[in-house]
């Protein structure tokens, strides 16, 4: 007999318990991916729960669920990921979200590339000679302390005054 107001057990779960149902479903899920000889359903459950008892209160699903992802399609990968692989994992995908969320830019926040994740720019970039330079460097981006002894550098080149300098490439 079915009823029109029948609804399956996940809908009955918080928000937390679904996410840490998605969280051991996935983790379920690598234990097809990466076999381990001798392993009964106990103990895999009981790998699962330590797993997911480690990282619950220092990650989010999403994070957790991203870092199983991450895991599971690196190549190098043979075996079924420890906590701690997957807490390091975790903590990059914080980061990267913590960067993109920022309102500020600077050296420690740097402008997202085209696929999104920062881009870092060689150290002291602007004494690179132009023709090396990005299309999206700026002189108006060299920091403020160095933008003098920058100016004062390059009237130099263009007077001749550097040697192995030429002035056309600043």
């Amino acid at each position: 007999m079915t009823d029109d107001h029948s609804t399956s057990d996940l809908e009955f779960l918080t928000t937390d318990q679904l996410a840490k149902a998605r969280v051991k479903k996935a983790l379920a899920d690598l234990v097809a991916v990466y076999p381990r000889s001798r392993l009964t359903n106990e103990q895999a459950e009981t790998i699962i729960n330590q797993i997911v008892e480690d990282l619950k209160f220092r990650f989010g699903a999403p994070q957790v669920l991203v870092a199983i992802a991450t895991y599971r399609m690196n190549a190098m990968n043979r075996y079924y990921p420890t906590s701690g692989q997957l807490a390091a994992l975790a903590q990059s995908e914080v980061q990267h979200e913590r960067v993109m969320r920022s309102p500020v830019r600077g050296p420690e926040f740097p402008e997202p590339g085209p696929d999104g994740k920062p881009v870092s720019r060689p150290l002291r970039w602007w004494l690179q000679p132009k023709r090396f330079w990005k299309a999206h460097w700026r002189e108006s981006e060299i920091p403020a302390s160095e933008q003098e002894p920058y100016r004062n550098w390059i009237a130099a080149i263009k007077a001749g005054a550097v040697p192995y300098r030429e002035p056309n490439d600043y």
